[in-house]
């Protein structure tokens, strides 16, 4: 993958300014550039560092490497996920990792918005945008159809504007995600990391299970 294009992609935020304009007319054209912010950008409210769910003292660790353009990681969400949150997560055996990485500039423009407000709504923007790929994947112009999607969930036009005009952050998003690749020798998405096991792909729940068990040992 080459970085500088992700980067240059990070970068040219008009595919994400077109597309909330187009979802949603009562965001004023005249809102700014993006760069007016001085602020730090880890004082801007983003979810710049991994999103975690589970006990900190869980037994086992579990990274997900995925992508918002992923079909088969929008399978797992959808028919693995949910018993393994309720069954090892939820129960305190394992602390699970969400990493995103991004193939192309719809997958950065939906990491840019699972991320904008923070951790706290996180999981919920990632669960409409795996939810409903299926929708907004086929649709004529995908950008526009997922924010109109999130949108409609009552996040804040304005907020959503201002983390898609916000070039640094979109850099730095690439930029974690590279390192992350990088680090872990990431190729595919879905991909897991249970202890020092790596399971590829959308497997079900048994599988990873299986593999989550037998760290536990």
């Amino acid at each position: 993958m080459n970085q500088h294009f992700l980067r240059h992609l990070a970068a040219a935020t008009i595919v994400g300014v077109l597309a909330v304009n187009a979802a949603s007319s009562a965001i004023s054209q005249d809102s700014g550039t993006g760069d007016s912010d001085s602020a730090p950008l880890e004082e801007r409210g983003y979810a710049l560092g991994d999103i975690i769910l589970g006990s900190k003292d869980a037994p086992v660790t579990v990274i997900e490497y995925y992508s918002p353009t992923c079909p088969h990681c929008a399978t797992f969400h959808e028919n693995a996920f949910p018993q393994l949150k309720s069954e090892y997560i939820d129960t305190g055996k394992v602390r699970f990792i969400f990493r995103a990485v991004y193939f192309d500039q719809v997958g950065l423009l939906a990491g840019r918005v699972a991320r904008c407000g923070g951790p706290g709504p996180y999981h919920d923007l990632v669960d409409v945008i795996l939810g409903s790929m299926h929708e907004w994947g086929r649709d004529s112009d995908p950008a526009k159809a997922m924010v109109q999607l999130v949108l409609r969930t009552g996040f804040p036009t304005a907020r959503l504007r201002e983390c898609l005009l916000d070039r640094e952050y979109g850099i730095r998003l690439v930029d974690i995600a590279m390192a992350n690749m990088d680090s872990d020798e990431i190729q595919s998405t879905p991909t897991f990391i249970i202890g020092t096991e790596i399971v590829r792909g959308a497997v079900p729940f048994e599988e990873i299970a299986a593999v989550i068990e037998d760290a536990m040992r």
